[in-house]
């Protein structure tokens, strides 16, 4: 986190180079085992610590947890279902607006495709249409409850309960990376939700335990839509237009999602490998633009700081993908319909599925 050339494009000034970061790790228990508070050398104890102290937009990096594993869990879309690029209405001061835009340079420009994609697809390329689209189906509350009572995200605000917030990550506070790393535990360990903690154990002189972590956790989304989810934020790394492409690692499964917020304040990455979730985030204590040429893209600099630990574990218990329940199916569907693919269906590709909720076949007439 100190070496400059970590972040940067090239060699700065170090009175320029004056962006901060946090990063924390932890186990799909909740035991954190690494967190650095900011670049700078800490120089006195219980000083201000960006990873867990900090409240900041998660941009995009609120998709998975807000919109996609619920509407998931609930059946509201499949791998491959079709959804056209297009905004939802909602009331701005009373008046109709068509919203939201996808991302772009300004964020203001009227750039929906209107082209029909899959769930997977929308992910991958981060549009803002799709989660827009689901949160409608869901309810805004229903989101915002989710995040709170399911993932014990404690910074939510009343006015949170609406769409921007959920849907884009345009919370009145921000979110904590420590809680927002916290609540990716459920796409690599099957769904559950435990408590974050840095003391597993307390013992006295003698050895007894005076306290002990509960190893009790909630069941906040199924094995399955855990999985699918899973496999979905792989194609976020290893597609060519996946906006976390510039994270992927040689040998070991990882899983994703990149965050951005309005006018580049905001900078995340939080990361899944089968041993360790684990995020980044960047910006300035001042809110302000990142000049993105300046500095390496974010999934870059999770890959600097961390992928050589990710990659390089070596303890016989790590494995180095996720293990596929028994209750989702790997098949192949039909890329013109989202649909199980027939033997008529001529462009095709590999998807996961609940076994509880598996699209019908393609009749092959396209």
């Amino acid at each position: 986190m100190q070496k400059q050339s970590n972040f940067t494009t090239y060699e700065m000034n170090k009175k320029d180079d004056t962006l901060w970061s946090g990063f924390i790790a932890m186990d799909y228990q909740g035991n954190v085992k690494a967190i650095v508070g900011g670049r700078d050398k800490k120089k006195e104890s219980r000083v201000y610590n960006i990873a867990t102290d900090a409240k900041r937009s998660p941009g995009s990096c609120i998709k998975p947890i807000a919109s996609y594993a619920p509407a998931l869990d609930q059946d509201l879309m499949t791998w491959s279902t079709l959804f056209t690029d297009e905004p939802i209405t909602i009331k701005v001061k009373g008046k109709d607006q068509k919203w939201p835009v996808n991302y772009s340079e300004t964020g203001d420009s009227a750039n929906w495709s209107y082209q029909q994609l899959t769930t997977v697809e929308m992910l991958t390329r981060s549009l803002n249409t799709l989660p827009a689209q689901l949160i409608k189906k869901m309810t805004p509350a229903y989101s915002y409850n989710f995040l709170k009572e399911k993932l014990d995200i404690t910074t939510l605000a009343d006015s949170d309960a609406d769409y921007s917030p959920v849907t884009v990550g345009g919370l009145t506070n921000g979110t904590k990376l420590e809680e927002l790393v916290g609540a990716y535990m459920i796409f690599g360990n099957g769904g559950k939700k435990y408590d974050v903690t840095y003391v597993s154990k307390v013992e006295d002189a003698d050895g007894n335990a005076i306290y002990e972590k509960s190893d009790g956790y909630k069941q906040a989304i199924s094995e399955s839509t855990a999985y699918v989810m899973n496999r979905m934020m792989q194609n976020v790394i290893t597609q060519q237009d996946g906006t976390g492409r510039y994270a992927k690692l040689n040998n070991t499964d990882l899983v994703g999602k990149t965050g951005t917020s309005s006018d580049w304040f905001d900078l995340s990455f939080v990361g899944c490998t089968p041993d360790y979730v684990s995020g980044i985030w960047i910006g300035y204590e001042n809110p302000a633009t990142i000049p993105t040429n300046e500095y390496q893209n974010i999934g870059a600099i999770w890959k600097n700081v961390f992928g050589d630990i990710a990659e390089n574990e070596k303890h016989k218990s790590f494995d180095k993908t996720f293990k596929m329940p028994d209750t989702v199916e790997k098949l192949t569907y039909c890329t013109k319909t989202g649909k199980l693919a027939s033997n008529s269906c001529y462009s095709t590709a590999t998807g996961y599925y609940k076994k509880s909720n598996e699209p019908e076949y393609c009749s092959g007439n396209h």
